[in-house]
């Protein structure tokens, strides 16, 4: 399973789809697995518990990319400000 995640990762990056090639990693494959398996997503049909995890990885993402954001804003707002003056 993590080569075939190792895979689509890839093609993703290829793809512009991933903001960075090192997201495709096998240790975070693994982890994100060992994840599931903790919360029993691999076990029976719970539809409704595999959806809660979904929107509290898409509530995390989105969270990321507001962290993502700011930092940037940041970046961006502190080298204006060092910059001399004409």
């Amino acid at each position: 399973m993590v080569r075939e995640a190792l895979g689509l990762g890839r093609q993703y990056v290829a793809q512009h789809r991933l903001r960075s090639a090192e997201s495709v990693s096998a240790l975070l494959f693994q982890t994100a697995l060992q994840l599931a398996r903790t919360r029993g997503l691999f076990e029976g049909d719970d539809l409704a518990a595999r959806g809660r995890v979904l929107a509290e990885l898409r509530d995390l993402v989105r969270r990321l990319d507001l962290i993502e954001d700011l930092a940037i804003r940041r970046y961006i707002r502190d080298a204006v400000g060092a910059m001399p003056a004409d």
